[in-house]
């Protein structure tokens, strides 16, 4: 086997193995929903944390309105467990590169050029058309901002008093998670 077949081969292998334990990852995720909703009934609301569909229940949020509850982190709390919420955001810049671009200025170089040969020759017709004018352009690429929203949701639960959730650059589902929770608490104002 020569160096180009080991590496295809380690290659499918990996690949192979990657769709298989996200296979399993997916069917454990789905047995897990499945038992959750067979005790709760279908939700109200389904969020996932991402944007492709879940392969782990800790990315899902569910409500189920009718037993007042709402799956958190894999773990489901009561309503009225569920004591504030409070959203910021954290900002990262990664500064755009710097490219200087330099031109040289194609005016008067072949005349320079060839004043330098009748002088001194080859040699001369080289430095000649060295000496043009240059011009250095700096380009700066846009500068790379990544927002994450982070949702703290306090607890009335000694084990899990703080439960944080994540969101990178998505401000409409920080927006729409934040939201739902909120209404819970206004929810549990009016019981």
């Amino acid at each position: 086997m020569n160096f180009w077949t080991i590496v295809l081969l380690v290659g499918v292998i990996v690949v192979v193995w990657l769709i298989r334990k996200d296979f399993f990852s997916y069917k454990k995720y789905n047995e897990d929903i499945r038992r959750i909703d067979s005790k709760t009934g279908q939700p109200t609301k389904v969020v996932n944390l991402y944007d492709f569909y879940g392969t782990n229940i800790d990315q899902t949020i569910r409500v189920y309105e009718s037993p007042r509850l709402i799956l958190l982190g894999g773990e489901l709390y009561n309503f009225e467990d569920i004591v504030s919420v409070s959203m910021s955001t954290r900002t990262e810049t990664e500064e755009g590169e710097v490219k200087a671009v330099t031109k040289q200025s194609t005016v008067g170089t072949i005349g320079r050029a060839m004043a330098g040969k009748i002088i001194a020759g080859n040699t001369g017709a080289l430095i000649g058309a060295s000496t043009a004018k240059q011009h250095t352009t700096y380009i700066k690429s846009k500068d790379e901002v990544k927002v994450e929203y982070i949702i703290d949701v306090t607890l009335n639960n000694l084990r899990t008093p703080l439960y944080t959730i994540k969101i990178e650059d998505n401000r409409e589902k920080a927006a729409e998670v934040y939201s739902l929770i909120e209404i819970i608490i206004k929810q549990n104002e009016k019981w």
